[in-house]
């Protein structure tokens, strides 16, 4: 949920709007949800860079997961750094710091960490991730480990052809005419980490839902923003503003829907770097 700089890919489709109800549902993520595949291979003293660590949640767990080695977090968006050093001062995690950075070309030398994580990023970049993963590699100690999760396209909702999936369609429409955005790369992962010279590549899979009526009212609030932020869809014709605010009001009515689920497969791979 970055606003990226607007010279890399899939700049005018990362930022999707910063609000409370966005702050909230990202706030909930965790390294145990998102990072399970990784958290297995992590000990004590690992230094670990995250890419892409928005409000920093996960990164905060990663660094509970290594403590004491050091956990880095970087991230585009400056407003999302500061939210992030906010979230682990108040939670007291003295192994973390947080700072802006490209993925593209990270500040750090080579050789400087033992794992590089990145959730939920290399989906920008099209079918193209190789930049951005070779990068994480240079930064990687030989021997070290990279994990990456991204969607791995498709979702389970109901109820079935509503407005979400509405939605859901003009964005996937808005990628298919830019290129930009792979919504499925997920199930690519392990490819790209081979083709970006990692070694012992291996993949997996986890299902992200929200089913509670809380969880559900703030995926509602958040999809309204993201999909009031769809302009690109309205310069490329696919759409038009009356639409997308209807949609957008039809999910808040969706959201308080006593039967109404969201769920999407996500994957996940991790590879090392020779050494």
């Amino acid at each position: 949920m970055t606003t990226p700089n607007p010279q890399q890919p899939g700049a005018t489709l990362r930022t999707v709007g910063w609000s409370p109800a966005v702050a909230q549902l990202t706030a909930q993520r965790t390294a145990g949800q998102q990072a399970a595949f990784l958290l297995p291979y992590l000990k004590p003293g690992t230094r670990l860079l995250d890419c892409g660590c928005g409000p920093g949640t996960i990164t905060i767990g990663l660094a509970e997961a290594v403590a004491p080695g050091e956990v880095v977090g970087i991230d585009i968006g400056a407003p999302q750094i500061e939210v992030a050093r906010a979230n682990a001062a108040q939670k007291g995690t003295p192994n973390v710091r947080f700072q802006v950075g490209d993925i593209l070309k990270l500040p750090f030398e080579d050789n400087s960490f033992d794992v590089a994580y990145a959730n939920n990023v290399i989906m920008y970049f099209g079918d193209s991730p190789d930049q951005a993963l070779k990068e994480m590699r240079r930064v990687l100690r030989p021997g070290g480990l990279i994990g990456i999760r991204n969607p791995g396209g498709g979702y389970v909702l109901n109820p079935e052809g509503g407005p979400v999936q509405q939605a859901n369609a003009i964005l996937t429409n808005v990628w298919n005419h830019t290129g930009q955005v792979l919504p499925g790369s997920g199930r690519k992962a392990k490819a790209y980490l081979r083709r970006a010279g990692f070694v012992r590549c291996e993949g997996f899979a986890d299902c992200e839902f929200y089913g509670s009526p809380e969880a559900i009212q703030k995926m509602a609030e958040t999809e309204a923003v993201r999909v009031r932020g769809y302009t690109r869809a309205v310069e490329l014709g696919l759409t038009d503003e009356a639409t997308l605010e209807r949609l957008a009001q039809e999910i808040l009515e969706w959201g308080k829907d006593a039967d109404a689920f969201w769920s999407r497969i996500c994957c996940s791979a991790i590879g090392w770097k020779e050494g």
